[in-house]
């Protein structure tokens, strides 16, 4: 239905489409063969396609400009990698999925945070031009889980308890939810081997 309804619309051979969800009651399979018909159209047609979704991985598949809205407002827009890479708040960089935002102040050289402070004298590529008070993001393969009294060198080490354990349906990843006593959290991802060795540590 949705090839047949493409096909009418580029009869006509428009400058511009505007396609409101148009994959949301696809399943899987179909979505993704049309994904691929639509990165196609684009592609060999140059046709302009204004694509609406909620699903990000969709929008990161098929955009090269990306408009992040909330509540009819948009907050921020601009070149894919641009907007992802460097999102201009907290709100746009939840829309697009990322986790792990803390609250930071800029004090001398330093960050500080309620889960602790970082020395921003180990990280000199980010010292210049920042603002007075930032949002910090961790992705959840930076996070490393050892018991709590074993020396590292890290950036940052803080003492978390996990709260949530998620195993994730068909793929042998647990995803970990960690509270620090500040009140912020952080989700991580291990495989299954990971976990049990994780569990094995801790006893």
């Amino acid at each position: 239905q949705q090839r047949v309804a493409l096909a009418r619309a580029l009869v006509m051979e428009p400058y511009v489409l505007l396609l409101d969800e148009p994959l949301s009651a696809l399943d899987k399979a179909t979505s993704s063969r049309i994904q691929n018909e639509l990165k196609r159209i684009h592609t060999e047609l140059g046709v302009t396609i204004i694509h609406i979704t909620h699903n990000v991985s969709e929008a990161f598949f098929l955009a090269d400009r990306l408009a992040v809205m909330k509540q009819g407002r948009i907050l921020q827009e601009g070149p894919l990698d641009e907007v992802c890479g460097r999102p201009r708040n907290r709100d746009v960089a939840e829309l697009v999925g990322i986790d792990n935002l803390i609250a930071a102040t800029v004090e001398d050289e330093r960050l500080v945070t309620v889960m602790g402070n970082v020395d921003l004298r180990h990280l000199a590529a980010c010292r210049d031009d920042l603002p007075e008070r930032i949002c910090l993001t961790l992705p959840g393969w930076s996070i490393e889980l050892f018991p709590a009294g074993k020396p590292q060198d890290y950036v940052w080490m803080g003492n978390l308890s996990i709260s949530g354990v998620h195993p994730m349906s068909g793929t042998g990843i647990v995803e970990l939810t960690l509270v620090h006593n500040g009140g912020e959290s952080l989700k991580t991802h291990l495989s299954k081997r990971e976990a049990e060795a994780l569990a094995a540590s801790l006893r």
